[in-house]
């Protein structure tokens, strides 16, 4: 397989992983409210978005496609494959996080399951990427740490951003109330 092919496969796996999240993650926090454990009910997410609109969800998952979207052509666009692998391990990672809270909570977490499905082929592309491309040691421990450090920043501006977006959604969705709240 060319490296430009497994560059597709990785925007695939991120595209499966990333559907279970948006669709599961609104309906697990409801359930984790009504019926969950006490050590789910503390669950980061339940607090974070308790009460908030898929769509906030589906926005902070689209400025993570957005980051692999600027990866991709960049990688497509220079052949510098070495920025896709540097993208897979933290990406790697926070599936292995994901599959982590199972042993955590002892029971399902959103993305668990397309955690496990993709985690193996995740690591198998980012491995072919290395064997095909001339990639280096080097340029992969420095594109993995740009990728840490882009994730970061995008966590940063989503925990900025979400509040505001939550408001916008909500004013969007009830403009009556919005509007009456402004008076």
């Amino acid at each position: 397989m060319t490296a430009a092919a497994l560059v597709y496969v990785v925007i695939v796996l991120f595209l499966i992983h990333e559907f279970e999240e948006m669709v599961m993650i609104a309906p697990w926090v409801r359930r984790q409210l009504r019926c969950g454990t006490a050590s789910t009910r503390d669950h980061y997410f339940v607090h974070r978005f308790a009460g908030a609109s898929p769509a906030v969800i589906v926005l902070m998952i689209g400025m993570e496609f957005f980051i692999l979207s600027i990866v991709t052509i960049t990688a497509l666009v220079t052949g510098w494959y070495s920025l896709m692998i540097g993208f897979l391990i933290p990406y790697v990672l926070h599936l292995i996080g994901h599959i982590t809270e199972l042993f955590i909570y002892r029971s399902y977490t959103p993305s668990l399951l397309t955690s496990l499905v993709t985690l193996l082929p995740c690591i198998g592309v980012a491995c072919a990427l290395y064997v095909v491309s001339d990639a280096t040691p080097v340029t992969v421990a420095a594109s993995a740490g740009l990728m840490a450090l882009l994730f970061a920043l995008n966590f940063a501006i989503i925990r900025v951003l979400e509040p505001k977006a939550r408001k916008w959604f909500q004013a969007y969705e009830h403009p009556a109330a919005s509007q009456a709240t402004e008076r």
